[in-house]
């Protein structure tokens, strides 16, 4: 029973004792840059979407674990002609286990776009590893996530690839519903600082 008791109170200290290289409490910002793809049916070049682009956070480090703030991201279409502005609330937590100091990183906002894509509902979870670079605190951040994002728009796009001339066509048809709903989930992968 002792020995329980002590393995009780070690574990405790130890996670209580738990914090992120390099963070304290104050401002914190953070950019990144990365893309993100999805397909439109195969995953073949030309049923494949992908962006480009980067990101702003600014907010507070309440604590060595607990981050609360804003930001914007710009991304550009490669293989098709899109334009992405999500505007949203970051919610992300650091973590230092043994030196070990992985990161969990929440975005909610909205997505505005150009006329043809619509806007809508944004989403990104992300996770992945921050390496503290120099004494100073600031860290370089790789991550692995989701961007889900609902679009509502008055038109429906049809996007076709002609593979004789190596070209994409759009059609818009107004729809009647103006509130059409539809969803698009892409896997993202971002690089980034912290400062």
């Amino acid at each position: 029973m002792k020995r329980f008791n002590i393995i009780i109170l070690l574990l405790c200290a130890v996670t209580l004792g738990v914090q992120a290289q390099g963070l304290e409490r104050g401002r914190r910002s953070m950019v990144d840059w990365g893309f993100d793809l999805h397909s439109h049916g195969g995953w073949e070049l030309p049923d494949l979407q992908i962006n480009v682009g980067g990101s702003y956070t600014t907010g507070y480090q309440f604590n060595p674990n607990f981050f609360l703030g804003g930001g914007a991201e710009l991304t550009f279409g490669v293989t098709m002609p899109e334009i992405n502005l999500p505007i949203y609330v970051d919610v992300r937590t650091d973590q230092n286990w043994g030196g070990f100091t992985p990161f969990a990183d929440f975005r909610l906002g909205w997505q505005l776009t150009n006329e043809a894509s619509g806007h809508g509902f944004y989403c990104s979870p992300t996770i992945g590893y921050r390496f503290l670079c120099g004494k100073n605190g600031n860290g370089l951040n790789v991550g692995l996530g989701m961007d889900v994002k609902g679009r509502y728009s008055g038109t429906k796009t049809t996007t076709e690839y002609n593979a004789a001339n190596n070209s994409y066509s759009v059609t818009e048809i107004e729809t009647n519903n103006i509130f059409a709903q539809k969803y698009q989930a892409n896997f993202v992968f971002r690089v980034g600082i912290d400062f």
